[in-house]
C-alpha cells in the first residue's frame, strides 16, 4: 500500500511539473498571457496537493478548539464565491453548533470544488437541513457498492480511463476531518447523482 501511495503521489506531482516545464520552454520563444495563466494554475494545483497531503498526516492534537458558529450565516459566507455555479437551499431556522471554522471551510470548499469540476451537466446543489449538509452533482453513471466503499481512499479511481484521481484525494481529506470532528459522512449515487451528506454531531 505504501508503494502504491508513493507512486500515486509522484504521478500527481509529475503531471503539473511537466506542464510547467513545457510552458517555460514556450515562454522563452513567445511569452503569452495564456501560458502564464496556465503555469500559475499548475503551481496552484501542486500547492493544493502538497497542502492536502500534509494535512492528512497531521495528528488531531495540532488543531485548535471548536467555537460556537451560526451555521446558516457561516455557510452563506463560504459559498459566496460559488453562488453563480451552485443552487444553495438555506435552512428555514437559525442553527448554532460548536465547530472548528477552518475544518468546516475545508470540507465545504473541497466538496463544492470537486462537485463543480466533475459534474456532468446541471448546477451543483447544496442543501442544509437540520443537522445535515448535502452536496450533489450529476455524474455519468451510478457507482457500485464496492466503489462507494473505497472512494474516500486517497488516489482511488473509480474510472481508470479518466484522469480523476484528484477527486478522491479531496474525499480522503474530507473523511479525515469528519473523523476528527466526530461527524458522520455518507456517500451515495442515485439516478446518476453523486451525493455527499455530512451530519454534524450535537
Amino acid at each position: 500500500e505504501l508503494g502504491s501511495y508513493s507512486h500515486n503521489v509522484a504521478h500527481e506531482l509529475r503531471t503539473p511539473l511537466t506542464v510547467i516545464r513545457q510552458n517555460l520552454e514556450l515562454l522563452q520563444i513567445k511569452p503569452t498571457e495564456k501560458l502564464i495563466h496556465s503555469t500559475d494554475e499548475e503551481i496552484t494545483w501542486m500547492e493544493q496537493i502538497i497542502e492536502t497531503l500534509l494535512f492528512l498526516a497531521k495528528p488531531k492534537a495540532q488543531w485548535l478548539k471548536s467555537e460556537i458558529i451560526e451555521l446558516p450565516h457561516f455557510l452563506r459566507e463560504i459559498l459566496e464565491p460559488y453562488k453563480k455555479d451552485i443552487h444553495y437551499i438555506e435552512p428555514k431556522k437559525t442553527l448554532k453548533k460548536s465547530l472548528h471554522k477552518e475544518l468546516l471551510k475545508r470540507v465545504i470548499d473541497n466538496l463544492v470544488q470537486n462537485a463543480l469540476k466533475y459534474k456532468k451537466d446541471w448546477l451543483v446543489e447544496v442543501r442544509f437541513t437540520n443537522d445535515t449538509l448535502s452536496i450533489k452533482n450529476s455524474i455519468e453513471r451510478n457507482f457500485t457498492e464496492k466503489e462507494l466503499s473505497e472512494v474516500t481512499k486517497a488516489f482511488y479511481q473509480a474510472d481508470t480511463s479518466r484522469s480523476s484521481s484528484g477527486y478522491w484525494l479531496w474525499l480522503a481529506l474530507v473523511k479525515k476531518i469528519v473523523e476528527l470532528e466526530w461527524w458522520k459522512m455518507t456517500i451515495r449515487t442515485i439516478k446518476q447523482e453523486f451525493i455527499v451528506d455530512i451530519t454534524f454531531s450535537l
